[in-house]
């Protein structure tokens, strides 16, 4: 008996090492592959998440979605049609014109939105556990891309009904669709990592959204942008990556508009090097979100 409490004590007296210590990143630093795949589950419950919560309780359901971009398309057909007499294209309705443009303008600010919100939303999280923060902002931008796909099957139905034909330009969607959710996606984890400490973003970033949509040819095309505007705003148009982002929508979908290649190689290296410098914001951030959220 003696013996065996002599062995308890010298097991109780040992230093007992950690089995996994977290540590801030210093410098730096870039997402860890191995930890966002160990974490790959978190990413599809946060989705479905969001999902199930931002749905509950609504008699329509997924359907508000869809409503959006109709209700728009019907105001921007009053508008910009009948009003102010801009044409769509011949044999294209300019009511799925306009439901086309804000396909890609929703896309852009419901991931620029969501994702940047996701932290501040979800800070009970982030001061408990450990986790990937990045997941929080990533399967934001998922449940938005689920609902442009909703809007896509619309919008494809739309033009069978309107006798609008589907051309072969439609394989370019994807990645016009991925350059806008890089874009949204790199100014929203730069946004999201500045709300944390400075919650005068979540006030700002709704009247910015707003004055980029007016800025940008949703409601019209870069063409009739850049014949009806002043010659000292073109180059504002030209600078503008959503500009490129937009008519590259209605050209793959529609198979109207054109696009310069200086003006779509802009757009590209613009939106990834958003991202990029969201990523390493982001990163940079991160190691003070549980200490000030």
């Amino acid at each position: 008996m003696q013996a065996l409490g002599t062995n308890i004590a010298l097991l109780s007296s040992r230093k007992r090492e950690p089995l996994f210590t977290i540590k801030p990143s210093s410098g730096l630093s870039f997402i860890d592959p191995g930890e966002l795949w160990a974490f790959r589950d978190l990413l599809l419950s946060l989705a479905w998440r969001d999902i199930k919560v931002r749905y509950r309780q609504t008699y329509l359901g997924a359907v508000w979605v869809l409503l959006q971009p109709l209700m728009g398309a019907a105001v921007f057909s009053v508008v910009f049609h009948q009003v102010a007499r801009l044409s769509a294209p011949a044999g294209i309705p300019y009511f799925v014109v306009s439901y086309c443009s804000l396909m890609g303008w929703n896309l852009f600010s419901t991931v620029l939105t969501k994702s940047s919100n996701s932290l501040v939303s979800n800070s009970h999280l982030i001061s408990k556990i450990y986790f990937p923060r990045i997941y929080l902002p990533l399967s934001a931008v998922l449940s938005s891309c689920i609902d442009f796909f909703l809007s896509l099957t619309l919008l494809i139905l739309i033009m069978l009904f309107c006798g609008v034909p589907l051309t072969s330009q439609l394989i370019a969607l994807p990645f016009w669709s991925f350059l806008t959710v890089l874009l949204a996606t790199g100014v929203g984890l730069q946004a999201g990592a500045l709300m944390v400490s400075y919650r005068d973003v979540q006030h700002i970033l709704p009247v910015a959204l707003q004055l980029l949509f007016y800025a940008s040819p949703v409601g019209f095309t870069l063409a009739d942008a850049l014949t009806r505007v002043p010659a000292r705003w073109s180059l504002f148009f030209c600078l503008n990556p959503l500009s490129a982002l937009l008519e590259g929508f209605r050209l793959s979908v529609l198979g109207v508009g054109q696009l310069p290649l200086p003006l779509v190689l802009y757009s590209s290296i613009f939106c990834f090097a958003t991202f990029v410098i969201g990523l390493i914001s982001f990163r940079h951030l991160e190691r003070k979100f549980a200490d000030v959220i």
